[in-house]
Parts: structure tokens; sequence; C-alpha cells
């Protein structure tokens, strides 16, 4: 789904947090406010986008439940050979991450069709796309984003085209996938998969930021997660990477050993220096 609810748990991959009411030891909370990172409502965490649960409900002077897609059981029999799914809590992380979404809530439902890298400059795809927006001119590049919808992404992705590695957004990035990156080690110390025993979406969705980065050969940077790597090497064991990642070809990989090499120091500083 491209637009993800407030309060999607990374880790836990197929859960959401409801927005309510605090309980009655809460009784002076207010309802949690739905914001979006266009409008945060005045709440802020140490990152732009994302909180941990206890962090946002201090912000926000709020007490969030949580829920599932009510479609989640029938999508996963799809999935041949997994199991029911364990119940919601089992599946839930000790301290799940929340994230805004860029301007609204999202609904469950709908086709995923296709994906597509077009002219994006997203800070994961920030080493190579980058130059292949600045090859394909101009032009191209102003009339990509007159027509995207996004406001704030639109905004972020010019900001990461102009400045490159001197982007005043990589610094927090690259903090927010020491983070991420740190909570899926922890998470992993208990279980197989990110959401339990069970190879689910949270896998795939966080395997492919995972495999991104080690793309760019920036995966020592994180060689003492033990967990986070012994997971990765299970997901690209699975019969799944090898035809749809292995033979599905990578003509950009020249590219990327070029860009990564020269942006390794950058990263690596930026990496040692966050939190």
């Amino acid at each position: 789904m491209k637009k993800k609810k407030l309060g999607m748990l990374i880790l836990a991959g197929l859960a959401i947090i409801a927005l309510q009411a605090g309980t009655a030891g809460d009784a002076l909370a207010a309802a949690c406010p739905a914001i979006t990172v266009a409008n945060d409502k005045g709440i802020a965490g140490e990152f732009p986008q994302q909180f941990e649960l206890a962090e946002f409900e201090k912000l926000a002077n709020c007490k969030m439940t949580f829920s599932q897609n009510p479609a989640i059981g029938g999508l996963n029999k799809r999935i041949i050979g997994n199991p029911a799914l364990p119940s919601l809590a089992e599946r839930l992380p000790r301290e799940p991450l929340v994230v805004a979404p860029y301007d609204k809530i999202g609904k469950y439902g709908g086709t995923l069709d296709m994906i597509s890298n077009a002219l994006e400059a997203g800070t994961s795809d920030l080493l190579s796309v980058r130059h292949v927006n600045q090859a394909a001119g101009q032009e191209a590049i102003d009339k990509y984003y007159q027509e995207m919808q996004e406001d704030v992404r639109r905004r972020n992705d010019l900001i990461n085209i102009k400045h490159g590695l001197d982007s005043p957004l990589l610094p927090n990035a690259v903090g927010y996938f020491k983070k991420l990156f740190r909570q899926m080690d922890i998470t992993l110390a208990e279980r197989s998969w990110l959401a339990g025993d069970t190879f689910s979406l949270a896998d795939i969705s966080l395997g492919v930021y995972v495999t991104r980065m080690a793309g760019f050969n920036m995966a020592q940077l994180w060689v003492d997660l033990e967990n986070l790597n012994a997971w990765h090497a299970r997901f690209k064991a699975r019969p799944s990477y090898a035809e749809g990642v292995e033979r599905w070809g990578d003509d950009t990989s020249s590219k990327r050993a070029k860009y990564a090499a020269d942006a390794f120091p950058t990263i690596k500083s930026l990496w040692q220096a966050a939190i």
C-alpha cells in the first residue's frame, strides 16, 4: 500500500496503531492526533517522521491500542507453506516504531500493480539515482515533479538532487537507518523473522532497505549486528529472493559500486555520529 496509516508498526509489518482515547488509567489523555509530515500538529520527535511508541504517547499525551488488517489472515494463506498467523500481541516488537505518513492517513485495500524507480531521489536511492536524474536533464526532472502530488516528498527529492551528499536531509536519514537496523537486530534476537517465526510482509518490506543499502557496499557499517546479518542471510537464501531479485538482473551494480566508494567516507562519518 502506498499510503500508510499513522502508526504502521514497521517491525510488526502487518499491524497498525489505532488512534483512540486513553484508558481509565490515563483519564487526562486526549485522543491521539492523526499527524502527518505535512501537518505534525506541533509533535516533533528525535527523528523526522518516526517515533518510539512511548515517545509518541508522551509527546501527544495519549494512549494507543493495536489492530490489524482484517484481511491479513486470507492474505497470509496465499503464501504457500505459511502456517496460521500468531496473535497480534505475539507479533508486535517490544517497542514498536510509529511512522507518520507524508500527507494523509491511508486505508486498507487497493492493488499494487508495479514498483518503479522512475525519476526518484529518495534518500535510500541517493547514491546513484541522483546521477540518473541529473543525466535525464532538467526538463524531464521539472516535468516529473510538476506531476508529483506529494508536496513534502517533492521538496525533499529536489533538495537531495541539488545537494547530493551535502543534502541537509542526509544526516537524519542515516541516523534513521542506524536506529532502524539496531531495532531490527534486537527484535531478531528473539525470533527468526521480524513478525515471529513465519516469513511475512514485515520481512519483505524491510528486507528491501537492508538489501538496497548492502548493494551500495554499506553492510560494513553494521557488521556488529549479528542477528540482523543472520536474518538477511536467511532472507537471501529464500527461493523467492533468487526468483525475484537475482534472476531479475542488475544493470546498475557498476554505477552503485563507483558512487558508493565515493560516498562511503561521508556515510560512515554520519553513521558513527548518529546516536
